[in-house]
């Protein structure tokens, strides 16, 4: 047991690496439009405990931004008759957890200063560990480099022996129980002359393995099918629609301040094959000489949600944008919260990243057998033409 336990080691700490290399890459997936969050007694309670000497009792603001691995919590006070603000700024990084975190904060009138944060190049990286997520992440990416490496080992294994070669020299071993050059004991199936093909192998001898493989393979087509549908499925204008929905009512109120939600201006569902947006439009603040030719005060914000993925949608992502002038395709001057930005001729396209588990599990199973019924019709046909071509 404690040899097992030794010998885990090296991949904690290989998971513990690749984990630190992943959310130290987040922060360049993040952008920079920020969402203004209610005043809850959690952020009143995280200004007080990192708050200097001199800070104000409590913020006036805060805003957040969220990205894929990453999220930004920005409090602020700003200093009656002065254009001074006091700012405490929280910065987490990881994935699939939060897993590090800085903090930064400065007040012309009192002190500044950051901890926790780790310079490189121009980037301000946050380094103070999350020792949950740290462990959680580590014990992830580790199992996840574990069951690579052991099943492509195993797999190529099975392989030789299929072929009557030693599954750890790959000497042939023909009838033999041991391997006559390295003296590796042989499985009693490897000497078994009838197995048609290295599907029958593993179907006959390695179940878990095939169904780990199938499933694997159906996560992958999960994700394959929902992006591209993302990229290719067209969307085209869609009539005006009013939040009769409750649940569209919450992500529409959570997703938009409340000075924007007096300002929402048309609300628009698009509904497409195994792709859907919901686009919110929002007015900008009317300004003198800002309001254009169309009457349309600039600049405005579309914030949309896309879900991807067919026979249910397994990726969800939102994409905040900006526009300058509402007669042509909007210049994008804000950022994408679980998803990626591809721009492109005419509307560009934004492929969802962020699993929803239900359509995600769902379509993973569906896609797995179709996969598992496929290999099933070529193993079977494999297995008819045998013997007509033996005779």
């Amino acid at each position: 047991m404690l040899r097992r336990a030794l010998s885990m080691l090296p991949w904690l700490l290989a998971g513990l690496i690749i984990s630190l290399a992943v959310a130290w890459s987040m922060p360049w997936l993040a952008g920079n439009l920020s969402v203004q969050m209610p005043l809850s007694e959690e952020v009143k309670s995280l200004w007080r405990d990192h708050a200097p000497y001199a800070f104000p009792a409590e913020p006036q603001q805060a805003h957040t931004v969220t990205a894929l691995g990453s999220d930004m919590l920005s409090m602020f006070y700003n200093h009656p008759g002065t254009n001074l603000v006091a700012h405490i700024q929280r910065d987490r990084v990881g994935w699939p957890l939060r897993s590090l975190e800085s903090w930064m904060w400065n007040d012309r009138l009192s002190s500044s200063g950051r901890t926790g944060l780790v310079v490189l190049g121009d980037r301000l990286l946050p380094a103070r560990p999350l020792w949950l997520g740290l462990a959680v992440n580590a014990v992830v990416f580790a199992l996840g480099f574990l069951v690579v490496f052991r099943v492509s080992r195993h797999m190529r294994g099975v392989w030789r022996l299929h072929r009557s070669l030693c599954n750890r020299c790959a000497y042939p071993t023909g009838t033999n129980d041991r391997c006559t050059e390295c003296g590796t004991p042989l499985p009693a199936w490897s000497r078994d002359g009838a197995l048609r093909s290295f599907v029958s192998t593993l179907w006959h001898h390695q179940r878990v393995t095939l169904t780990l493989m199938v499933l694997s393979a159906g996560a992958l087509a999960t994700v394959g099918s929902a992006i591209a549908l993302a990229f290719a499925a067209p969307l085209s204008s869609s009539p005006r629609l009013t939040l009769n929905d409750p649940q569209e009512v919450q992500w529409v109120r959570s997703n938009c301040t409340s000075p924007a939600m007096e300002r929402l201006q048309d609300v628009r569902s698009r509904a497409t094959f195994g792709l859907e947006r919901l686009f919110v439009g929002i007015a900008g603040e009317q300004s003198p000489g800002s309001s254009g030719r169309y009457g349309l005060a600039r600049p405005r914000t579309y914030v949309c949600r896309y879900r991807a993925g067919w026979p249910m949608y397994a990726l969800e992502g939102v994409d905040w944008v900006g526009v300058s002038e509402p007669t042509y395709w909007p210049k994008r001057v804000a950022t994408s919260a679980d998803a990626l930005f591809l721009p492109r001729r005419g509307p560009p396209s934004v492929i969802p990243l962020r699993p929803t588990w239900p359509g995600f599990v769902v379509n993973t199973l569906a896609y797995s057998a179709l996969i598992a019924v496929g290999v099933w019709l070529w193993q079977r046909r494999g297995s008819v033409h045998t013997p007509a071509e033996g005779a």
